[in-house]
């Protein structure tokens, strides 16, 4: 009777251990990011006295894969690799010249994120989490449309990266994840340059590259 007893402890705690995720799991997510200048002014107006140029975030999107590995029921590091796609849309006005412009701008980076994540036990399966670490971003290109010229600032860029979120643990299902993302550029993203028709330099905008995303990930099970 007491062996039964031992038994079935055992097999509750090697179930609790599990839905725990003290291991290497592998995920992906779909973040899409939202044009918001809720923490800052990302909307970015430049006006002089024969002129009005302008830089508004579009609703963007990132996605790719991740590498979590649990130290301890509370502490894990994370690691991926995504693919970012921002959207701009820029705007030219030349009063004097009687000139107005307006295009749209694609951007793509690589990002190689590195964050520890902390987690509190909400119930047998809820946790929620707190993560913070760095973003190592990889610009392939500069980007040209018309009248606009984007040019990265650098071709790799280190940005701060600032999660909160909450998911659902289960033994034989996966993870699913739900949370917010923040991502703090150190330098400026890009200079947006606009030239007139006749192909002259007038002015341009720097752009932080800064946002806010909504996190959607899944990790798989892992069977043993």
């Amino acid at each position: 009777m007491i062996s039964s007893s031992l038994f079935a402890q055992d097999k509750k705690k090697e179930k609790r251990k599990k839905i725990l995720g003290t291991q290497t799991s592998f995920g992906i997510q779909i973040s899409p990011i939202i044009p918001t200048n809720l923490l800052q002014a990302n909307d970015v107006v430049k006006i002089t006295d024969t002129s009005m140029y302008s830089v508004s975030s579009l609703l963007s999107y990132e996605f790719g894969m991740e590498i979590r590995h649990s130290f301890t029921k509370k502490f894990s590091l994370q690691s991926g690799i995504n693919f970012i796609r921002r959207n701009f849309e820029a705007k030219a006005d030349l009063y004097s010249q009687n000139e107005s412009t307006n295009e749209k701008l694609k951007l793509i980076a690589y990002e190689i994120p590195v964050k520890l994540i902390g987690f509190v036990r909400l119930s047998d399966n809820i946790y929620m989490n707190i993560a913070g670490g760095f973003g190592f971003e990889m610009y392939p290109s500069n980007i040209y449309v018309n009248h606009f010229y984007g040019q990265r600032t650098s071709w790799i860029q280190v940005a701060a990266i600032m999660d909160i979120g909450w998911e659902y643990r289960t033994r034989f299902n996966g993870t699913f994840h739900l949370g917010i993302n923040y991502k703090l550029h150190f330098t400026d993203m890009m200079h947006v340059i606009y030239s007139n028709k006749y192909g002259v330099r007038i002015d341009y905008i720097d752009v932080s590259g800064n946002y806010l995303a909504l996190n959607f990930k899944y990790f798989f099970a892992q069977k043993k």
